[in-house]
């Protein structure tokens, strides 16, 4: 009897949940379910190189394989170096990913030689290397002229997605799984990061309709959604940039800020100059307690990244890449414009975002203008940057970080175009169309437009 009874009361639970997740789904909870899927979806795609496109994800160029190398020597050897990793990659092994097992792979290290940062490419031509008789990689030539080469041990990336792995290495090993497994967590990081948006843009709106249209806009309709099958750096500071202002504008989490804030510096330093307008806001307003609690992690980051510039570069502020940064601006058109890596191209959403801006700096008030400070910021620092275009990639690699802060402008989106009549309603959803189409051919299949733009293709 006492297990009948047992057995009605499990049904009754049941059947009280399944009432509440549907009355969820029918509340609105349906369109979240579908977003999260679509956000998923390149994770089922494996790689150009599989007998077919679905299967296990795996990382497909650019620094992908080097960051994936990092982790691999951390879970094989328990170490940061790197240099045995690079030669068993080369020499067959899957330490940069199982696309690039006995391929020719530049070595992303850098090292100390006379109180200056060198990088492997200072040292050897890789111009003149050529494959062994028996398929594996020698050492590459050097370049004419320069002397004995130092040890390259440390590789010239943050070792912070290496640190935020740490759970996925621990928990899956040196196995198959392990690849598939990080690039399943750039999709883990996006959803983050949804719903973290979604917590700031409520503080500008309470109109689920313009809060919905901004979520698909923001995370269909620019390379989001591209990098969120990815191994970079980037969409982790995207999720960090936007928990980070999401939490600072909650009254009673806003000293919770400085964790995404450390873990966004753990993964580039730069990243410091996104929330930095919040520091200003909250001195302006006299939160001197949320900055000092605020600051406690930002401050342990801090020692421990001048302590691995130490150990590994021998400096506390020795730069693994020297000379990427020069005062003269000359890039701001290209970030915004350029075809093949400009934020409008890839990103034509955010022309009605900035339309959304107007309103959105008249109500919002200082919350309102540290966002805009922190992308400003950011984006005059990669218009000086070498490297601006962020390499072999996707569009706009370095500013997704701020996509999400300038998507804020497009909840206003709605009401500004309802008000405007059915040419301009008409226009602004083709524009959304527009987006969406030319992200989902990035992100589905996801390998297909690397320093591509989707639509130069079509025509």
């Amino acid at each position: 009897m006492i297990f009948r009874v047992d057995i009605g009361l499990e049904r009754q639970a049941l059947a009280k949940l399944a009432a509440r997740a549907w009355a969820w789904l029918r509340a609105g909870g349906a369109f979240y379910v579908v977003l999260v899927a679509m956000l998923l979806v390149p994770q089922a795609l494996g790689s150009r190189w599989a007998p077919s496109a679905i299967g296990w994800a795996r990382v497909y160029s650019g620094d992908e394989p080097h960051y994936l190398l990092q982790i691999k020597s951390l879970v094989r050897d328990h170490d940061l170096d790197v240099s045995n990793n690079y030669a068993w990659a080369g020499a067959g092994a899957d330490d940069a990913g199982w696309g690039f097992r006995g391929e020719q792979l530049e070595r992303h290290t850098a090292a100390q030689l006379d109180g200056r940062t060198v990088t492997w490419n200072d040292f050897f031509d890789k111009e003149r290397w050529r494959r062994r008789k028996d398929g594996t990689w020698p050492e590459p030539p050097r370049r004419p002229g320069v002397g004995e080469p130092p040890a390259f041990r440390y590789s010239i990336h943050p070792d912070g997605i290496v640190a935020l792995f740490s759970p996925i290495w621990l928990l899956v090993g040196d196995s198959p799984l392990l690849e598939p497994a990080v690039i399943f967590m750039s999709g883990v990081i996006t959803l983050v990061g949804m719903f973290f948006f979604r917590m700031l843009i409520a503080r500008f709106t309470s109109d689920d309709m313009a809060i919905k249209l901004t979520l698909l806009a923001t995370f269909l309709g620019t390379p989001l959604w591209h990098y969120g099958r990815s191994v970079f750096t980037e969409p982790y500071m995207a999720c960090f940039a936007i928990a980070a202002y999401a939490l600072a504008y909650q009254p009673r989490r806003s000293w919770l800020a400085g964790v995404p804030i450390a873990a966004g510096l753990l993964m580039k330093p730069v990243f410091l100059l996104i929330p930095l307008p919040l520091l200003v806001l909250f001195a302006v307003r006299r939160r001197y307690k949320d900055i000092a609690l605020a600051a406690c992690p930002v401050v342990l980051m801090f020692a421990y990244m001048l302590g691995m510039n130490t150990l590994r570069f021998g400096g506390p502020f020795a730069l693994s890449l020297p000379n990427l940064f020069a005062w003269d601006f000359s890039h701001i058109g290209d970030l915004a414009f350029d075809w093949l890596h400009g934020l409008v191209p890839f990103a034509p959403v955010l022309i009605l975002a900035a339309m959304g801006w107007v309103t959105l700096v008249r109500r919002g008030g200082g919350e309102a203008w540290a966002l805009a400070g922190g992308a400003a910021l950011y984006y005059l620092l990669f218009s000086c940057w070498t490297t601006w275009h962020g390499g072999y990639c996707f569009g706009p690699r370095y500013l997704l970080p701020i996509i999400p802060l300038l998507m804020v402008g497009f909840v206003h989106v709605p009401e500004l175009v309802r008000a405007r009549g059915p040419w301009v309603i008409g226009g602004a959803v083709a524009i959304g169309l527009l987006s969406v189409q030319i992200n989902a051919l990035g992100a589905i299949p996801y390998w297909r437009y690397w320093y591509l733009h989707p639509l130069g293709t079509l025509f």
